[in-house]
């Protein structure tokens, strides 16, 4: 009984000091991935929230208003291209 008990503390140590260990590398690889953020964005963002909120009103928009005018350049485009085979 006293040797299960002796290997259980031991492994139970051991395992206790690799939980340590690997949450030193996390907390280390975390302070990292926010200093490239800082640098990237300037303070802290979570993509997550990025990916949720989506384009603003303003955005979709601005996106519509250029579609339109796209559209408006290719029917333009056209009709000279017409009026250039005409010639």
């Amino acid at each position: 009984m006293n040797k299960a008990f002796r290997d259980y503390k031991k492994d139970w140590s051991t395992k206790k000091r690799e939980i340590k260990e690997n949450e030193k590398i996390r907390e280390l690889k975390e302070r990292d991935y926010n200093e490239r953020q800082m640098l990237r964005f300037g303070n802290l963002v979570d993509l997550d929230n990025l990916e949720v909120s989506g384009p603003s009103g303003v955005v979709l928009e601005l996106q519509n208003k250029f579609a339109k005018t796209e559209k408006r350049c290719i029917m333009s485009i056209e009709n000279a291209e017409g009026e250039f085979d005409q010639t």
